[in-house]
């Protein structure tokens, strides 16, 4: 991001910054996890010897940390065996909040410092009361922009990266996606989905939406570490895409950089299903 810097107005290039902090702490947190749910494996063999050493079998409190602890010790064992799907059923949650929350403040920044983007044709539908406008401050009175426009779009209906899009082609910041990222993403806001609206439960909608993932309508959707990775991988493409579009408005040479994301996500061969 430094080079983009040296070109690009700071401005906009803070939603960015944000969303890399934010994205490499939500990684560094699920291993963290993940070594801490691992290591609770022991948990059982721990209590069993305290309470042998100390001889505390047939007290009270030394059976119930010994309870505890088979409970933990059972807990962790079955999330370490199914691949931590209630941590990463959030994570992804969490990566996709990142990434909306990344354009929205992009498109929101954007209006603070180019107003002038504000004639354009997607921003003709959005109407606003004034008296409530007014009332808000600058940044505020972006977001609020941002807010109708999403709705006068419907960017709410979207899925996938068309989510994003919609909003990115108000400033002219849209383009083409390769297919692979383009079904990444698709796929992620799909389980994001499953996630919130069915607690993780298959239904029709996401089977027929899905179906490479072969999940039994009815059935838990046990998101994996390899499916974290990939998506945090494709959100990290899409991303760098976004930046180039930045980039390139400024007048900045980022061929290279855009090949390289094109080329790692052109073949539709591979899934997370696989």
């Amino acid at each position: 991001m430094t080079e983009l810097d040296s070109k690009v107005p700071k401005w906009a290039t803070a939603a960015f910054h944000q969303m890399v902090g934010q994205s490499e702490r939500l990684s560094q947190t699920v291993h963290l996890a993940m070594k801490g749910i691992s290591f609770t494996q022991n948990a059982e063999k721990v209590a069993e010897l305290i309470n042998r050493i100390d001889d505390n079998n047939a007290d009270a409190e030394g059976r119930d940390r010994l309870r505890r602890a088979r409970e933990e010790t059972e807990l962790a064992k079955r999330e370490v065996a199914q691949g931590f799907p209630v941590l990463h059923s959030q994570a992804v949650v969490t990566e996709w909040a990142y990434l909306e929350a990344c354009v929205r403040r992009l498109v929101a920044d954007w209006i603070q410092n180019e107003p002038t983007c504000l004639k354009n044709e997607a921003f003709e539908k959005v109407r606003v009361r004034l008296a409530d406008y007014e009332r808000l401050d600058a940044t505020e009175k972006a977001f609020f922009v941002v807010d109708t426009l999403e709705r006068e779009c419907g960017a709410g209906l979207q899925s996938g990266v068309a989510r994003f899009e919609v909003l990115l082609s108000a400033l002219g910041l849209n383009g083409e996606v390769p297919g692979l990222l383009r079904q990444r993403i698709f796929e992620l806001g799909q389980v994001r989905n499953i996630v919130m609206h069915r607690a993780g439960l298959v239904d029709k909608k996401f089977a027929d939406a899905c179906p490479w993932l072969k999940v039994p309508i009815g059935e838990a959707l046990l998101i994996t570490h390899k499916m974290y990775v990939v998506y945090s991988r494709a959100v990290h493409d899409y991303h760098m895409l976004i930046i180039c579009r930045v980039a390139e408005r400024f007048g900045m040479d980022v061929d290279a950089e855009r090949r390289e994301v094109v080329e790692r996500n052109t073949s539709l061969a591979s899934t997370t299903g696989e």
